[in-house]
């Protein structure tokens, strides 16, 4: 487990057995700076791969909504209310 002092995402179950096995492959005990800053260091890329992946994706959606472009649309609803329901089509 690491100390609390250490802001790691490396607390998931699936996101374990990484860090543990190149912590042996490295030869460094878990309370040493180097491995508290590797920690961290890998930790930075993961959060920026994810901040990375967020802000594509939410480009493409703003690209994809946005009327000014003159794109098509990605898709195309439309819903038609027929009493007492409401269709889709």
């Amino acid at each position: 487990m690491h100390p609390p002092a250490v802001p790691v995402l490396f607390t998931n179950r699936w996101q374990r057995p990484l860090p543990q096995e190149n912590k042996k492959l490295f030869k460094s005990s878990g309370d040493s700076e180097t491995w508290k800053n590797y920690i961290l260091y890998v930790d930075d890329m993961v959060i920026d791969g994810c901040f990375n992946a967020i802000e594509c994706s939410m480009k493409f959606l703003l690209q994809q909504t946005d009327s000014k472009m003159g794109m098509p649309p990605l898709f195309q609803a439309l819903l038609q209310l027929n009493a007492p329901d409401m269709v889709f089509k």
